[in-house]
């Protein structure tokens, strides 16, 4: 375009110079020649202009089509980070609801075994209470009898535990509460107890419990070892108290069928009736 110009202004000169000197109009002419030169000069100075602007501005959006597609690059990054920080949040999820990680429980194991107890029995017939119980404190050397654990189990992993024992040793009646080091402290001890050379649910001379079960919630253990209504009421009180716990693994049942012929007299018949209410 600046070329054109170029040339056409020295066409419109040439014409200028070669016209008739005796014309009446030249003096006109020239005027208007010469303002036709200026505008045809201005317009090809602006076409030059928007030029350069056209220029420029489609350099800057090729720019920002680069950024564009340099940041789409980084957003799908982003996005899979999202998503593993996602899988991350399912899995600790996860493994916190199968493992009870949580619970409401806190202080030491035998006051809150005490008030659990107290819970259970007011749950119970008044013609079958609570058999009435003492309270131990288990450690290293009786926790295999007491609880199922051996010593070194016992040092590695618990913090405290609380025993409450029938008073009369002719009822097969025991629930602990086991405050172990962490939440995943308390899972080993939950397999343990329930494991075969465990827990002893035949330690009774002649008499047997209804059924035995393990339960955790966060880093306690319960250990429940009774009638089968009065195992119900203190899973149903510990649950309340804890509000969560784990799945309860009820690792012996007495049928009355081999155990009672193996041991003498069945669990029914010893356990049945109880002392007063705690």
């Amino acid at each position: 375009m600046h070329g054109s110009c170029i040339c056409t202004s020295f066409r419109v000169a040439a014409y200028a110079a070669v016209w008739p000197v005796q014309s009446s109009m030249k003096k006109t002419m020239l005027v208007l020649l010469s303002i036709c030169l200026a505008v045809l000069l201005a317009a090809c100075a602006g076409s030059n202009s928007s030029g350069n602007g056209v220029g420029n501005n489609s350099g800057n959006a090729g720019s920002g089509g680069n950024g564009s597609n340099s940041g789409n690059p980084g957003g799908s990054g982003g996005a899979s980070g999202n998503g593993g920080g996602g899988a991350a949040d399912g899995g600790n999820g996860n493994s916190g609801g199968s493992a009870a990680a949580t619970t409401n429980l806190e202080g030491p194991p035998e006051d809150i075994l005490k008030q659990i107890l107290e819970d259970a029995a007011g749950a119970l017939p008044e013609d079958r209470p609570m058999p009435m119980s003492f309270f131990a404190e288990a450690d290293s050397e009786t926790s295999q009898h007491q609880l199922g654990l051996s010593g070194d189990a016992f040092d590695r992993h618990v913090s405290a535990a609380s025993v409450a024992t029938a008073a009369i040793a002719t009822f097969a009646h025991e629930v602990a509460l086991i405050q172990a080091n962490d939440a995943a402290a308390a899972a080993e001890i939950r397999s343990l107890i329930a494991a075969d050379g465990g827990y002893d649910s035949h330690k009774w001379i002649c008499v047997f419990p209804d059924k035995s079960i393990v339960v955790a919630s966060g880093n306690y253990v319960l250990l429940a070892v009774s009638r089968a209504e009065v195992v119900d009421a203190v899973v149903a009180a510990f649950a309340e108290a804890a509000g969560t716990i784990g799945e309860v693994d009820q690792f012996f049942t007495h049928d009355g069928g081999d155990d009672a012929a193996a041991g003498g007299i069945g669990g029914g018949m010893a356990i049945g009736i109880g002392p007063a209410p705690l």
